[in-house]
Parts: structure tokens; C-alpha cells; sequence
């Protein structure tokens, strides 16, 4: 637990320099936002069974003066679960499912009480 709250608290204090890093470097531009071309990209990757990390990144161009930022953020989020169904476990009192984060990818396989047998 201490573990991830030390990881938690460093990606907050990333967070904000990223804020203040984008304040800074977007007053070097004396363009408004309306003039910007922003592309962000999300990728996650797996931490544990609750949780992704997501990592955003920002390609900023502003299209008069033609100055490029880059920026990137990181933050802990729940996974995304989608669960496909494979039916009941033949002789068993169970039903099998599997759970996949959309997110990350990270996937497990549940075999949960079912009140049939089959």
C-alpha cells in the first residue's frame, strides 16, 4: 500500500510540472488556442488487477507562427472492463467468464456460482 500511494504522490508532483511546463512554454507563443493544432494520444499500460497507467501525450503546433510543444501526463486509472461470457462449466455448479480491460489489455478468467447443474 505505501508503495503505491509513493507512486501516486510522484505522478501528481509529474503532473503538475507538466501543467506548469505547458503554461510556460505556450507563453512563449504569443498566439491564442483557437490557432493551435493539438493531436493526444492515450496509451495504457498494466500495473495490477484494479489498475492501468495512462500516459498522455500532446503533439502542439500553432498554426501561424508554427512553434511545436510537446507535452506528456501520467495518471493511475480503474481498468475498463468488457466481459464475454463462456457459458456453464459442464458438470459444475460454475459459469465461466472472462473479463479484458479495453484499456490495457490485461484480461482474467472468473469461474463464478451458478445455481444449475449441467
Amino acid at each position: 500500500m505505501k508503495k503505491t500511494n509513493k507512486l501516486v504522490l510522484c505522478i501528481l508532483i509529474i503532473a503538475l510540472i507538466t501543467i506548469s511546463s505547458i503554461t510556460a512554454y505556450t507563453a512563449m507563443c504569443s498566439h491564442g488556442q483557437e490557432y493551435w493544432d493539438i493531436v493526444e494520444t492515450k496509451t495504457y499500460q498494466y500495473i495490477d488487477p484494479g489498475i492501468c497507467y495512462e500516459t498522455t501525450h500532446w503533439d502542439i503546433e500553432c498554426k501561424l507562427c508554427g512553434e511545436i510543444w510537446a507535452f506528456e501526463s501520467y495518471r493511475m486509472t480503474s481498468h475498463n472492463w468488457i466481459c464475454e461470457d463462456f457459458g456453464h462449466i459442464p458438470g459444475e455448479t460454475l459459469h465461466r467468464y472472462k473479463n479484458t480491460c479495453t484499456q490495457c489489455g490485461y484480461s482474467i478468467i472468473t469461474d463464478e456460482f451458478c445455481s444449475l447443474l449441467h
